[in-house]
């Protein structure tokens, strides 16, 4: 068995339910380091909802079929050769495939949004995992964000301009929070420049991936396509996981119509 079609019997299992608690724990691992397994488990969830799709029509047109055996008259019945049958079946078959993957996919590019590719990604920052932060006492914009007080920050950082680059980061998440991504466009862009010209750089994951997340939330796609394709491919990003080929995709489709 070629190393292909293993995977593909394990990905089966997987969505069958088949494996044991440490099979699935460890195969489960694989799919997280492996982007490429990932993409084909995508695959085959879309093939299977394809096929369930298909059998519900299947099982509508038998009904259909059998009332209508019922209500014509038998003198019009006229008998179809089996190789015609199972021609005229097979192509029906065929041809129910491929409209119920055209619907599937169609419903799948027009039901997709920024808002919910953006709720997809999207988790507040939590103030705990700042990096390489040294200072021991809390600003008062620090204090008001663990609060949730995010009217306060944003009002405390106008009132101290020249705060810190982590209470102006602080600034741009409060206003993602408070679902003004345009506001933080512009404080994640300043961020980003100030934290460039900083001895010691922490923020600039972090801005990058936020202010990826409000372009596409504002429907800025391809500002947001350039931030997005330069975070997956540096491992060392520390968000480089959050941003799959498979997201990707979803955000260039949004960005054709």
């Amino acid at each position: 068995m070629d190393n292909f079609t293993q995977q593909q019997e394990l990905l089966m299992q997987y969505l069958d339910g088949d494996m044991s608690q440490p099979e699935r724990e460890e195969f489960e691992k694989r799919l997280s380091s492996d982007e490429s397994l990932r993409l084909q488990l995508e695959d085959l969830q879309t093939a299977r909802e394809a096929i369930k799709m298909y059998g519900l029509k299947q099982q509508v047109a038998a009904v259909h079929r059998e009332r209508m055996e019922e209500i014509k008259p038998e003198a019009n019945v006229r008998k179809i050769s089996s190789t015609r049958r199972i021609a005229r079946f097979s192509l029906r078959v065929a041809a129910g495939i491929v409209l119920v993957a055209l619907c599937f996919l169609a419903y799948n590019f027009f039901s997709l949004s920024s808002g919910k590719l953006y709720n997809e990604n999207y988790n507040s920052f939590e103030l705990s995992s700042v990096r390489g932060d040294n200072e021991t006492r809390a600003t008062e914009i620090e204090k008001a964000y663990w609060k949730k007080n995010y009217q306060d920050v944003i009002a405390l950082s106008s009132k101290y301009p020249g705060a810190s680059i982590k209470d102006e980061f602080l600034e741009g998440m409060s206003f993602l929070e408070l679902d003004k991504p345009s506001d933080a466009i512009d404080v994640f862009i300043n961020v980003l420049i100030r934290d460039q010209n900083s001895d010691h750089p922490v923020y600039k994951d972090d801005a990058e991936y936020y202010l990826a997340l409000s372009y596409l939330k504002t429907k800025s796609y391809e500002k947001a396509l350039v931030l997005m394709n330069a975070i997956h491919e540096n491992p060392l990003h520390i968000y480089h996981e959050k941003f799959t080929k498979g997201f990707i995709r979803k955000v260039k489709m949004l960005s054709w119509r």
